[in-house]
């Protein structure tokens, strides 16, 4: 049976050493069908010139300040809905979280089942993403880190983020934290998950304009458990992972 064919989604911020070393991982482990890496303008030309040596999938290279061109929206326009105040966090650090969550917004015909991958996370000691399944494949991802060391207090708004806005609960582990750095996302899930921001708001505006409302109101929130929380919600047959390994 032929493997199913599937994209991979990586937000970028800078060109890095790892760079080179994450890209051709992922094609010799993982082949997959394309990845699309979405960057700040001024890094677009530099990754399209040096990965012509790259032994790397089908690459695209996004800008990623019009990445929701297509939507009628800009990265200036989606983060002018923040006020951060005395808040650690960049705009840019919560723009990536959204260019997860929507890349099928920026990405003509993309997979619908599509990996978001980290830009740091290099794929040496790696894991199937897909597993076989009773029926179908599954679409696996890998617990990477304990539940230790996270920030209490920063866990804390998570939850309440996932409690309030998505009305589930926020789906735990005995030993990992749902912030694995890779992530299976389904086009689907997606679609639901983004009409339930609409319903806490009562609004008819983008899902991304209230994205950002929802981190100056809880002060900030997790890509990755959010969606994994809400899948658990809805659609448990869909959620597959392999457990924390101390």
């Amino acid at each position: 049976m032929r493997p199913e064919a599937f994209d991979i989604v990586i937000p970028l911020y800078r060109a890095r050493w790892n760079t080179r070393a994450v890209l051709e991982g992922l094609t010799t482990h993982y082949q997959p069908r394309a990845i699309h890496i979405v960057t700040p303008t001024p890094e677009v030309d530099f990754l399209k010139s040096a990965s012509s040596q790259w032994n790397v999938a089908p690459l695209t290279i996004h800008a990623e300040e019009p990445f929701f061109q297509p939507i009628g929206l800009t990265k200036d326009t989606i983060c002018a809905e923040l006020d951060l105040g005395e808040s650690l966090y960049t705009p840019g650090w919560f723009y990536q979280q959204l260019l997860k969550l929507g890349a099928p917004e920026g990405i003509p015909n993309l997979s619908e089942w599509y990996v978001v991958w980290d830009s740091d996370l290099l794929p040496v000691d790696t894991w199937p993403l897909l597993r076989e399944g009773a029926e179908n494949p599954e679409h696996s991802f890998a617990l990477l880190q304990s539940n230790r060391w996270g920030n209490p207090a920063i866990v804390g708004k998570w939850e309440t983020w996932i409690r309030s806005m998505l009305d589930v609960e926020p789906l735990t582990d005995p030993d990992g934290t749902f912030v694995p750095h890779h992530m299976w996302f389904k086009q689907a899930h997606l679609k639901t998950f983004q009409q339930q921001i609409g319903q806490y708001y009562q609004s008819d505006e983008s899902w991304l304009l209230l994205m950002m409302r929802s981190a100056n109101d809880f002060g900030t929130f997790s890509e990755y458990w959010s969606y994994v929380s809400w899948v658990a919600a809805i659609a448990p047959e869909d959620l597959s992972f392999y457990p924390y390994e101390h």
